[in-house]
């Protein structure tokens, strides 16, 4: 092998790791999505309290994750230790709502000065995964 064709290979190979970086910028996307689908939820029970709210919130909710399993299930790159980050973010995501939700409808109901800061709080995990994605995916 010539100095000229393994650097063709080198070449080639970085390109390629290149491009599969990129192809998995959509796990960022993904998650920029139910970030904000999560402070609308948040916010839709803070507007709507009580089962008018939460019978629209989860409709929402339900056509939203619909859609995201749907764009995820279309890709066909992944960042390294995917799995790893989306329980991270999913896990740290529902003790953080659980806590939303049970605190908010027990005492906060209807105050949005409740629902505004706590649906950021609950987006946050997703957003940070997302700014992590796209640092990765550059």
């Amino acid at each position: 092998m010539t100095d000229t064709s393994a650097q063709d290979l080198l070449g080639t190979a970085e390109r390629l790791a290149q491009r599969s970086r990129r192809a998995a910028r959509w796990y960022a996307v993904y998650l920029l999505l139910y970030g904000v689908g999560t402070f609308a939820l948040a916010l839709l029970i803070g507007i709507a309290p009580g089962p008018l709210g939460a019978s629209i919130g989860m409709v929402v909710w339900l056509v939203l994750l619909l859609g995201l399993t749907v764009y995820q299930r279309r890709q066909q790159a992944l960042i390294k230790r995917f799995a790893r980050l989306h329980l991270i973010v999913i896990a740290t995501w529902a003790v953080l709502w659980v806590i939303t939700v049970v605190v908010g409808t027990v005492f906060f109901v209807g105050d949005l000065t409740w629902w505004i800061p706590a649906g950021l709080v609950t987006a946050l995990p997703a957003l940070l995964g997302a700014a992590y994605v796209f640092r990765q995916t550059r």
